[in-house]
């Protein structure tokens, strides 16, 4: 292409008349810079051209500082001469009132000299402002006096006032001589009371001065000791602006300044000491309307003195005469939703631990305690029952008026106050569980009335009868706006539906079978003298078909549709924000909410804080989960009525192990390392954690969610089965367990391979992949711990043993795995056992249900105190550890039973089950302990919490506290009990009939989980190691005991026929037919009796329970050989490998006598 547009290729000729040296190398093509050759005279003249241009600029800025100094020079001058004409007038020592004159010329020469940087001018001011104290309002300006002169002079007075009582006067100025009592506080109080005069008569001169005004009584309201006459003084100032405002413009912004320039300030002693004073003079109405407004377009304070204002904002609340209407609960639940984060963190560290800073986490300062004392009030006693007591005044007309949003205000506002106070959430929940609200039918408990507006909502009809489609309904409540009354009703909607499930859990808690039962059977409730509080709570048959379709709908949503949900069709997910993440976002004294967000929609209701999406998610699947154990329990729903058509059945099992393998590799990629742990309780069961421990909790709890919310989204299958696992029919849960398992068994003979491949390449020689062991038969336990403990995850592999006598000689018979069967229920029927001289790490209720001995580790330390050990030394610590490491291998040999398939003629208590599962190896069970479980464990004590609940009189007077007497004395010693407390102070909390239910509640959680906390715990980590906490999580108690122990069902003789395997001369022939020996046999099984049948499978397996899919599953198969032809011998077994050794009976009714006898004598074992 040509390099010039003359078509001419010939490459122009490079002239330079610079004098400069070119450079050989650039580039010499056309250019209009090359052809016109710019020169070094063109340079200089645009370089000419610059400074000229600069120069210019430089002398106009010179001009504009001439003229601007000039002119403050002037100003400067023109004050001064001011000043001077001013203090001429006031030369003279005239002691009397000033003449009229007098003042108009101070006026005019005040507003034309006054400067609030200057002090002196303050001292001129003061002067001006003692004359003015005697003489009429009118006298001070002259007749001619434009308003916006009396607004400058206004503006003048506060600005010195806020010069004044802030402090920054110089020590030995001139208001050193003038100041009486506090620093500067006579001549505060000096133009406070001109202020106030003059604003009483016109409100509109404070208008730009109303922000600094506030600040400044502030800082007088800081003064100590003032005098009686100064306190009202302060009083009337500070609630003029707001009597007197003309225009509602006015009134407004003095209302804000008084929240925001007032109440948010620190330490305002004097409005603290005379808060009745103060109140009689403030609307409460509109204070909240102006916290809401100011909250709404967005708080210019710190959280510290949002803190500030929400304390003062209840004291005065405690003290109106109209502060419980809705304005005052909707102001304050604004105030807390907006600061939850500080007041639970920062609530709960002691005022004299201040920590300091450290890598990642602000320093964390302590709440004052007029704050922490004020807060502390919303949850107390008086602060909930007098709400609810002065609410039900005006619940007649107000309730009415505004029908479900009331209501709804009232349960947003309980809701905050238990995220804000966690440590207190049972007392609010029991306050308002002993509470009423008037209705057209009369006073009923609250969380009746919350029920029937549930009941009544369109959002509970949706989701009940999915008219519209749940995950649109969840979405729109997590991620929607409300730009419509249809959208802001259904958010009303949400928080009655939120704290109606939070008061109901609360009551699941405390309700015992009777009392859940007494709405299901009147009869119960009418054959009562009188009805108890709980079981006016108790809903009917056809409300909990209702409630629990519509919270199986609704977990079923949140678990399953979890990437619909959280993937909104417009903008980003929000609802990874924790409590911590608020915390560390805004800082402790950092803003609230920055000034220049965008207000909130005036439609959505105030102080509405929603619940992200595992917030939600873990309320509404505890409250289905614990329905759906009761009704497990206890049937009273349909059959059939848990389960769902909403998963694809047909390949809903390939699914599930297609979403396994996809999270195992991100296991594998990001694995969570959190492990249980050992708990070490106090004395009441709370764990003691400092601040930092705290935090790293909360940012464990988050990291923890955000992996899981993302394995959820993975896997909603597997989150299912975890969550809600009764949607899917037992038997497919079964065979899900059971390929998980050989899906493992598979991974772990694959890794093995590989390392048997690597050891015969490096050492030529093929190790056995077995672990064995010699288990002498009277020291089953013992042996076994030492040999297999140390494998841990390991004993899954197989293992091999070999039985020996008291002298070492191996025992006849060759393992095929029938032995190990052997071995593990030998093993397990000696450490379960509880008899003297054995190991006692169970014991069994009377109803012979196993749980570990609560005893156990006390009494062992007990045992060393007594030989002189204490907690310091190592050999205590050694024991201890000694006996965790036991209960762990215990759990170790139940998984491995689990693992292999082996059934264990064991049956444990319902409340230990119920602490097995888990949704992930790194989480504890939420499992907290119900008095109806206590019947598994102590029949008396149950009776005994029966007849408290019961006990028509006052509690109180048996003297009862929260605290309990634990057995610490080990067995066979003389009994030896502590006192422990079951919540904090609890020896200094008497019963009473109001919290008689707690109390319960707080027995049975002691009894059921803390007491025999480290025990369980050990056990569970060893059952983890070998089933994982997920796979157990499909099941409940009942159905975990069928999976350890088999079905208790009738048992199936036709099926146990179909799944015999026959030796010797039984072997079925060519021609199909049975021997007429085993034609016999099953002729007499048939005759027998279940509990008979039951005998002979437990003669022949150990177990008298049949597997849960069946005899198919049984492992080894039950198998029958000949035993010769003498009818005169006995049936025998060899049971490690499920084997009946039948002679050749020809005579039904001999073998039925033979069998019989049998199996009742226990004659017969036989290895061989």
């Amino acid at each position: 292409m040509f390099s010039t547009f003359t078509g001419n290729s010939r490459r122009p000729r490079n002239v330079n008349l610079s004098g400069q040296t070119g450079n050989p190398f650039s580039n010499t093509s056309w250019s209009p810079s090359a052809v016109s050759n710019a020169t070094k005279t063109v340079s200089n003249a645009q370089a000419d051209r610059e400074r000229r241009q600069a120069e210019r600029q430089r002398l106009k800025a010179a001009g504009r500082i001439q003229r601007t100094w000039r002119g403050h020079r002037a100003r400067t001058e023109l004050a001064n001469s001011r000043r001077e004409a001013f203090d001429q007038l006031y030369s003279a020592n005239d002691d009397g009132p000033a003449s009229t004159d007098k003042l108009h010329a101070a006026f005019r020469l005040v507003l034309a000299f006054f400067s609030p940087r200057r002090f002196d001018d303050v001292v001129r001011l003061v002067r001006f402002v003692r004359d003015c104290d005697a003489v009429d309002l009118a006298q001070i300006p002259p007749s001619d006096t434009h308003p916006s002169r009396m607004i400058r002079f206004i503006q003048i007075l506060v600005d010195a006032l806020n010069l004044v009582v802030s402090g920054t006067c110089p020590p030995k100025g001139p208001l050193t001589n003038l100041a009486s009592g506090p620093y500067g506080s006579k001549e505060a109080l000096e133009i406070l009371k001109l202020t106030r005069r003059i604003v009483s008569v016109s409100p509109s001169t404070l208008a730009t001065a109303v922000d600094g005004y506030y600040t400044a009584l502030a800082g007088i309201s800081r003064y100590h000791d003032l005098e009686e006459s100064s306190t009202t003084l302060v009083t009337d100032a500070l609630v003029t602006p707001l009597a007197t405002a003309n225009t509602p413009a006015l009134e407004s912004a003095a209302y804000r300044a008084l929240a925001f320039r007032y109440l948010s300030q620190s330490d305002l002693h004097l409005f603290e000491n005379n808060v009745g004073l103060y109140a009689r003079g403030i609307d409460s109405s509109k204070l909240a309307s102006a916290i809401l407004s100011g909250y709404a377009n967005g708080p210019d304070v710190s959280n510290d003195q949002l803190l500030w204002l929400l304390a003062h904002y209840i004291d005065l609340g405690s003290v109106a005469d109209d502060r419980q209407g809705f304005d005052y609960l909707e102001a304050i639940n604004m105030q807390l939703s907006a600061l939850s984060s500080d007041i639970s963190i920062r609530l709960q560290q002691p005022a004299e631990q201040q920590t300091e800073a450290r890598k990642g986490v602000p320093k964390i300062v302590p709440l004052e305690p007029y704050v922490s004392q004020r807060l502390l009030s919303l949850v107390d006693n008086n602060g909930i029952t007098g709400l609810l007591r002065e609410l039900s005044d005006k619940a007649a007309m107000e309730f009415s008026a505004q029908g479900q949003q009331g209501t709804s205000l009232l349960a947003g506002y309980i809701s905050t106050l238990l995220l804000c106070f966690p440590s207190q959430a049972d007392d609010i929940r029991m306050r308002l569980f002993l509470a009423t609200i008037p209705t057209a039918e009369g006073e009923r408990p609250i969380i009746m009335v919350l029920w029937e507006d549930v009941r009544r909502s369109a959002l509970f009809h949706k989701l009940v009868t999915e008219s519209e489609r749940p995950v649109d309904v969840l979405r729109k409540y997590l991620h929607g706006t409300f730009s419509s009354s249809k959208n802001m009703s259904e958010e009303i909607e949400w928080r009655v539906v939120l704290m109606f499930l939070e008061l109901y859990i609360f009551v699941l808690r405390l309700s015992d079978d009777d009392d859940f039962f007494s709405g299901i059977k009147p009869e119960l409730l009418q054959s009562s003298q009188s009805a108890s509080r709980i079981r006016e709570c108790s809903l009917s048959l056809e409300d909990l078909k209702l409630l629990s379709t519509f919270l199986k709908n609704t977990a079923f949503t949140l678990h399953y549709k979890a990437r619909e949900i959280v993937s909104p069709p417009a903008g980003p997910d929000t609802q990874a924000a924790s409590r911590l993440d608020s915390y560390l976002s805004s800082g402790i004294n950092g803003k609230a909410r920055s000034a220049k967000s965008p207000p909130s929609d005036p439609r959505r209701p105030e102080g509405s804080a929603r619940l992200t999406l595992g917030s939600l998610r873990d309320l509404v699947t505890t409250a289905v989960r614990m329905l759906y154990e009761r009704d497990s329990r206890k049937p009273f729903l349909p059959t059939g009525h848990w389960l769902t058509d909403k998963l694809e059945r047909e390949d809903f099992i390939s699914a599930v192990f297609a979403e396994y393998e996809r999270q195992r590799q991100e296991d594998n990629e990001d694995s969570d390392r959190d492990s249980d742990g050992d708990v070490e309780m106090g004395g009441t069961g709370q764990v003691a954690l400092n601040t930092y421990a705290r935090m790293e909790r909360m940012r464990i709890n988050q990291r923890k969610y955000q992996r899981e919310r993302r394995l959820a989204e993975m896997g909603p299958k597997l989150e299912i089965l975890k969550h809600l696992p009764f949607v899917v029919p037992f038997e497919t849960r079964v065979n899900i367990f059971r390929q998980f398992i050989a899906l493992d068994r598979a991974e772990r003979d694959g890794r093995a391979s590989e390392e048997r491949a690597m050891r015969m390449h490096m050492f030529d020689q093929f190790p056995s992949a077995k672990h064995h062991a010699d288990i002498r038969r009277g020291m089953l336990f013992e042996d076994a711990f030492k040999a297999f403990h140390p494998l841990g995850e390991g004993l899954k592999d197989t293992i091999s043993i070999t039985f020996v006598d008291q002298f070492g000689t191996p025992e006849a018979g060759i393992d095929g795995g029938g032995v190990t069967k052997e071995f593990l229920t030998s093993v397990t029927a000696e450490a379960f056992s509880h008899d003297e001289g054995n190991l006692r790490m169970f014991t069994s209720s009377e109803t012979n249900l196993l749980f570990p001995d609560p005893v156990a580790v006390d009494g062992l330390r007990e045992s060393m105190r007594g030989l002189g050990l204490s907690e310091a030394d190592q050999e205590w610590r050694e024991n201890i550890s000694k006996l965790l490491k036991r209960f762990e291998f215990l759990g170790r040999i139940v998984g491995k039973c689990l693992y292999e398939g082996i059934l264990l003629d064991l049956a444990f208590a319902g409340f230990f089950l119920l602490q097995w599962p888990s949704a992930s190896s790194g989480e504890s069970n939420t499992y907290k302990g119900s008095v109806n479980d206590l019947r598994d464990m102590d029949e008396e004590l149950y009776k005994g919490m029966l007849r408290l609940k019961n006990y028509p009189g006052d509690v109180s007077e048996m003297g009862i506290d929260f605290t309990i007497n634990d057995q610490v004395s080990p067995p066979g010693q003389p009994l030896k009990t502590v006192t422990r407390n079951l919540i904090p102070n609890g020896d200094k909390t008497l019963v009473t009939n109001d919290n008689r239910l707690l109390y319960i509640s707080y027995v049975a959680r002691h009894r059921l989980v803390l007491q025999p906390a480290l025990q369980t715990s050990a056990f569970l980590r060893g059952l983890r190691q070998i089933i994982r906490p997920s796979w157990l999580s499909m099941f409940n108690q009942i159905e975990l005991q069928r999976l350890v122990g088999g079905d208790s069902s009738e048992i199936d003789v036709d099926d146990l026929r179909r799944n015999t395997v026959y030796g010797g001369v039984y072997v079925i022939g060519d021609d199909n037919e049975e021997h007429p020996s085993i034609k016999l046999f099953w002729r007499v099984m048939k005759s027998l009796t279940d509990a008979q049948r039951r005998d002979v499978l437990k003669y022949v397996t150990s177990t008298p329970r049949a597997p849960l899919l069946g005899f198919s599953q049984l492992k080894p198969k039950f198998s029958i050989r000949d035993a010769g032809r003498d009818e005169t011998r006995l049936p025998s077994t060899s049971t490690c490998v499920n084997l009946l050794k039948l002679p050749q009976y020809t005579s039904m009714a001999v073998m039925r006598e033979k069998l019989l006898y049998a199996i009742t004598s226990g004659a017969g074992f036989d290895l061989s």
